[in-house]
């Protein structure tokens, strides 16, 4: 099915109030999602507002929709950028938003991406400096351990 066909699918069943599950593509969200894992998304409920290190998924201006991570929420909209890359942000409008990440799928069980420590890491994730740090390393283990 090609993404097009996918998303509106995707937008049209979150609009009816279902959650659904994707697969996650490439690796801007890396190292808390990483291309091939399976997330649920749910509609934004309106007593649960989004807030800032949220994972949503929104239409960028361009028509392209992403997964990524809310970095600040303005009048201008909201900043959302994902957690492997280092300067690309995007500017969405609240209403461009489709849903929000709320578990990633391993071995059959959902795991929520709200856990104190999950938030925690989140937050910390944020600062270039940190993100450098951590994708170096990262790719010391990787190589280290599973090549």
């Amino acid at each position: 099915m090609p993404n097009s066909q996918f998303f509106a699918l995707a937008k049209q069943l979150l609009r009816e109030g279902k959650k659904i599950e994707i697969p996650v593509k490439g690796g801007s969200m890396r190292p808390f999602l990483s291309d091939g894992e399976t997330v649920v998304v749910t509609p934004v409920a309106v007593d649960c507002p989004l807030r800032k290190c949220d994972i949503i998924l929104a239409e960028t201006s361009t028509g392209q929709v992403m997964m990524h991570r809310i970095r600040e929420i303005s009048p201008a909209g909201i900043r959302m950028k994902g957690d492997g890359n280092l300067y690309q942000s995007e500017l969405v409008r609240p209403e461009d938003v489709m849903g929000r990440v709320v578990g990633v799928i391993h071995n059959g069980k959902t795991i929520s991406l709200y856990t104190p420590l999950r938030l925690f890491l989140a937050r910390i994730w944020n600062p270039i400096w940190v993100r450098k740090a951590g994708s170096l390393l990262l790719r010391i283990i990787h190589k280290v351990f599973v090549c």
